[in-house]
């Protein structure tokens, strides 16, 4: 074995972990603190009142603190084994962009990186830095509720993503029984990464659907893997029939459909647990002067339900 991500990420204070979520006023890669209970509160306990205590345990046993004592020791401030299971996600590594321009017909993807400078991105600045010389990351979800994104070279943590329709499940966690927590499926999905040209620019963007985790697929870009930005995260609710719908900035939309309609674009009535690992592919579709042009999408299956 070259490095054990577990044995790294115990290594590692859970205070100097990146953990990082969005819909909070603190943003940036660490705002998953005891500093933001204020706003985690509500989000991470939706049916109860609980303490600010009860929510800052909640938080730093998600960072990796033993704040249930499931060793008995009567220890709650030492660490844990901080990385969940990682059940039906598999692995994906990322890398500087490597596809190729050379094509035969105007039909191919490389023709279309062609003509959209697809060179320049790939010997550009705007992955943090060289994107020759790109940081390689491993990312894989977890059970912990969390995409983790590793350094390849030596199994460092550089961050872990939240994705916001985990919030409310993360309570789960909580046991009434003393001494232990509950496991839960949490990013349970596999997540998909292909560089796409979008507003403009090209980018390096991941999908993931959460799995047993949850009727849920969330979004990132992941151009600088060092600044990973939140695109969109989208759930449905089959119980409350609510589709839910987050913004790059973590703003919520929630759209009702219990006998009625709803807008086509957020239309997810019938998206069960997220299982289907997604395609990034590129169609064509018509504009406003239905003139085709493309467009990039993502293609799943509807999950199980």
């Amino acid at each position: 074995p070259v490095w054990d991500a577990g044995a790294k990420l115990n290594s590692k204070s859970s205070s100097s972990r990146n953990i990082w979520t969005v819909g909070l006023s603190s943003t940036g890669l660490n705002n998953f603190t005891t500093s933001s209970r204020d706003e985690l509160k509500s989000r991470l306990f939706p049916s109860s009142s609980p303490t600010d205590t009860q929510v800052d345990d909640l938080i730093n046993f998600i960072r990796g603190d033993d704040r249930y004592d499931e060793d008995s020791d009567g220890n709650k401030s030492e660490t844990r084994h901080k990385l969940a299971d990682i059940y039906h996600s598999d692995i994906v590594v990322v890398g500087p962009p490597d596809q190729s321009t050379e094509y035969q017909n105007t039909n191919q993807d490389s023709y279309y990186r062609n003509i959209n400078n697809y060179n320049t991105f790939k010997t550009g600045n705007t992955c943090g830095g060289s994107c020759q010389t790109r940081k390689e990351i491993v990312l894989a979800g977890s059970n912990g509720g969390m995409l983790h994104a590793f350094d390849s070279n030596n199994g460092d943590e550089l961050w872990a993503f939240i994705p916001p329709s985990l919030h409310e499940k993360l309570s789960n966690m909580v046991s009434s029984r003393s001494n232990s927590s509950n496991a839960i499926y949490g990013v349970d999905g596999s997540p998909v990464v292909r560089d796409i040209y979008f507003n403009n620019s090209w980018k390096t963007v991941l999908i993931s659907g959460l799995g047993a985790g949850g009727h849920s697929y969330f979004a990132l870009d992941i151009t600088n893997p060092n600044s990973p930005k939140h695109m969109f995260t989208v759930a449905n609710d089959p119980f409350d029939q609510v589709v839910t719908f987050w913004d790059a900035d973590g703003n919520i939309n929630r759209f009702g459909y219990a006998g009625t309609s709803i807008d086509a674009d957020k239309d997810y009535r019938k998206l069960g647990e997220a299982w289907s690992n997604p395609r990034i592919i590129r169609m064509k579709v018509p504009d406003t002067n239905n003139n085709l042009v493309d467009k990039w999408v993502a293609v799943f299956g509807g999950g199980y339900n």
